[in-house]
């Protein structure tokens, strides 16, 4: 995660990452899992491009959670 702010500070960084880190490993772990889950139903045509598309929309918001609850603890005004 690179802001202004994380590359100001080591300290910034570092808190950062390890607020931000959880949330985007669980990102990957949905990454991981969902195709899996989708070859699952496979024999359901209809079903499988719904389970990829939920994954993804879920990975997108993990990782912007993570983002944000990252950027918002080196915010100075907390």
């Amino acid at each position: 995660i690179r802001t202004p702010r994380t590359l100001a500070s080591d300290e910034a960084w570092y808190r950062t990452h390890a607020i931000a880190g959880p949330w985007l490993i669980a990102a990957g772990l949905v990454g991981s899992v969902i195709p899996g889950v989708a070859v699952l139903f496979r024999p359901s045509n209809r079903i499988a491009p719904v389970i990829i598309l939920v994954g993804m929309a879920l990975m997108v918001a993990l990782t912007s959670v993570g983002g944000l609850l990252g950027h918002r603890a080196t915010d100075p005004d907390r």
